[in-house]
Parts: C-alpha cells; structure tokens; sequence
C-alpha cells in the first residue's frame, strides 16, 4: 500500500523524467528575428558540416511549407557530391533534435549539364546576420507601411563559387486587405522580396 510520502515521491519521480524528456531536444523553433537564436541554429547546422563539404546553399524553413511565420524548425544544407560535381545532395536537418538524414528528392535527382559551383562556409559567417538582415527588412516594410504577416524559407546562396556573389535572399508575405464573401473570410497578400549581404546588410 502506498502511502501519501510514496505517492509524493512516485509523482516527482514522473515529474523528473518528463522533465528530462522535454529538455533532451532543442527548442521546437528559432525566431528569425532573434540573434542569438539564429547562432543556436548556426551551431546545430555545423555539427553537420565537414570542412571539405563545398555548400551550393542552406536554407531555413519551417515544416508547414504553406505557412509564413518569423520562426523556422527545419533547415536544408544543398552541397556538391564530392564523388561527381555534376550532382548535388542535400541534408535535412531537424532543428528540433539536432539531426540530420540525406535528402531522397536529390538523391534521385538527376545529373546537371554542368559542373555545381559552392563554396566552403565562410569561417567568419555569422548566422546571427540572419536576424539583422530580417530585422532590417521588417524596418524597411514598416516605412512602406506593410503589414507583414510572417516569412517564408530564408536561403544563403554560395551557387557561383565566388565568395563575393554570396548572399541571403527571403520573401515577406504583406497582407494587402480581407474581403468577406458569404461567411468566408478572405486575406490577400503580397510577397515582397529582400536579399542582404553575408553581414545581415540590405541590397538593392
């Protein structure tokens, strides 16, 4: 029979190992406007990859690929085959666990007619220029007066193999006006297109 300095014990013994269990795994996502959080993802991102690993692009999702949002929980690292540079893999990574599984859409993709260009990732790349060039973007939009509803996947593209064509591109999704028809409620939107340097700064 138990008694109630048992049932105390049992519960906070429950408790402990939820407890664990719910700090075993990284936070369920990373806001992009955040820097910090954008480092966490940086961190999680080159666990993965190898010092030879020549990057085509990476880029920062989130798992409902309809919805834009200001946060991200998956990522995609797209780098050429060290076995036939006329071919691209790719890693799906989990921000959520941390790991990582190859692509099976590149994996049956087929050759390119010419050769992929990348670059290794750049030693003083700083992911938290995410959130600079995010932030910057939302500064400039609120200038616009738009009405940003969230962001779509943010990449960072090495594809021509110069460092200095290297840069971040996003889509913001304005919310242009609602209509009502019926009972049905509808938003229209835009999507407004930014692109930064590796430093977070704005582009023409």
């Amino acid at each position: 029979m138990k008694t109630p300095l048992n049932k105390l014990l049992c519960f906070v013994g429950i408790f402990l190992l939820v407890a664990v269990a719910a700090t075993s795994c990284g936070p369920s996502s990373y806001n992009l406007k955040n820097a910090e959080e954008m480092q966490q993802v940086g961190e999680i991102l080159k666990k993965h990859i190898t010092e030879d690993m020549v990057i085509t692009g990476i880029d920062l999702k989130y798992s409902d690929s309809k919805t834009f949002t200001f946060v991200v929980d998956e990522a995609q690292i797209v780098y050429v085959d060290p076995e036939n540079n006329k071919r691209e893999c790719a890693l799906d990574v989990d921000l959520k666990t941390g790991e990582a599984t190859e692509s099976e859409w590149y994996k049956k993709k087929p050759d390119h007619h010419r050769v992929y260009k990348g670059l290794t990732l750049p030693e003083d790349f700083d992911f938290a220029a995410i959130s600079t060039a995010v932030n910057a973007g939302l500064e400039l939009a609120a200038e616009e007066d738009y009405k940003i509803n969230g962001i779509g996947t943010y990449s960072i593209t090495f594809g021509t193999g110069k460092l200095a064509d290297a840069h971040m591109y996003f889509k913001m999704q304005h919310i242009t006006g609602t209509t009502t028809v019926g009972r049905t409620r509808r938003t229209s939107y835009e999507e407004v297109s930014m692109k930064a340097k590796l430093d977070g700064e704005l582009k023409d």
